[in-house]
């Protein structure tokens, strides 16, 4: 059986990720103390602010070894949500140059806005699939 765990760094939008997981009928559990990771067979990192103050969060509350060792030598499944994805790269730029976790080559740069495309972007928008990849299997359009 498989157990979530999300992980709380105080850098995430806890209550809205935890509430989606149980939306799709599936128990999680919120985290804050890496000796609990071991405990989970897969492992959601959100996340919101700046790339820098976040792995800073992350390092000083013991969270990196850890998570390194539940992902990427484990192998166990892992999911990063918004900075939380990010937060997988090499660095990223955002107020100075900061190391990430390493485990995707890369720099995340902030994306330039413009009038017709506005950063960062909220709000809901409709999906149209292309083609069907199998990731996508099931999923309506919408």
């Amino acid at each position: 059986m498989s157990s979530i765990c999300i992980i709380d760094y105080g850098k995430g939008n806890l209550k809205s990720v935890f509430n989606a997981v149980e939306a799709l009928g599936t128990d999680a559990s919120i985290i804050s103390h890496p000796a609990e990771l071991a405990g989970y067979s897969h492992t959601i990192l959100p996340g919101v602010g700046a790339f820098g103050e976040a792995m800073t969060a992350l390092r000083q509350n013991g969270w990196v070894d850890a998570l390194n060792q539940h992902a990427m030598v484990e192998r166990k499944p892992f999911l990063g949500i918004c900075l939380g994805m990010q937060l997988v790269a090499e660095k990223g730029t955002e107020h100075g140059e900061h190391e990430g976790l390493g485990w995707i080559r890369g720099t995340v740069t902030r994306l330039q806005g413009s009038e017709e495309a506005r950063v960062p972007h909220i709000g809901w928008n409709d999906v149209e699939l292309a083609g069907n990849p199998m990731l996508y299997d099931g999923l309506p359009s919408g």
